[in-house]
């Protein structure tokens, strides 16, 4: 078993700057050991990274020096090699999340690029289903007003709708 690392940020120098960190690590269980793989094109943190069905893992979006990234990256874990994704991202994604789902579609959940409110650390946001053919499946969008915070609880289940 192996354990993927890439980017994030450095401990501070001082208390104002978090320069971001181009390191691809992987720790080896058996090996008990880390193993650097290279570096990431840009250096990034606050980017995600999604395991995908076939095993190679998709590094996506994050900040670059306070740039907001609409780059990607995959890593083949086979191979331990790392390629740049071709095609820029529809959008710029920072501090999101995305998740494989059981039906190999993806969960994400971030910024909603029709809202214009919503800025890192700020309020709103959406959450998606989306297939890999880049269809969406459903959508929650959540304004940038106090009104979402009305809501009554939901159990995961109700929310992923994952259960019968």
């Amino acid at each position: 078993d192996r354990l993927l690392v890439v980017g994030g940020a450095a401990v501070p120098t001082n208390q104002t700057t978090f320069p971001e960190v181009p390191d691809i690590e992987v720790y080896d269980v058996s090996d008990d050991a880390w193993y650097r793989l290279g570096d990431l094109e840009p250096a990034r943190a606050d980017h995600v990274a999604v395991g995908l069905p076939d095993g190679r893992v998709l590094i996506a979006g994050g900040t670059d020096n306070h740039k907001i990234l609409n780059v990607a990256e995959l890593y083949d874990p086979k191979n331990d090699v790392f390629s740049v994704v071709a095609a820029q991202m529809v959008h710029t994604r920072v501090f999101h999340t995305a998740h494989l789902l059981d039906n190999g579609n993806l969960l994400r959940a971030g910024h909603d690029p029709s809202n214009p409110h919503f800025q890192v650390g700020g309020q709103g946001g959406v959450i998606q289903e989306i297939s890999w053919e880049g269809e969406v499946v459903w959508e929650v969008h959540f304004p940038a007003s106090p009104e979402i915070h009305r809501s009554s609880p939901l159990s995961l289940d109700d929310l992923y709708g994952l259960r019968d």
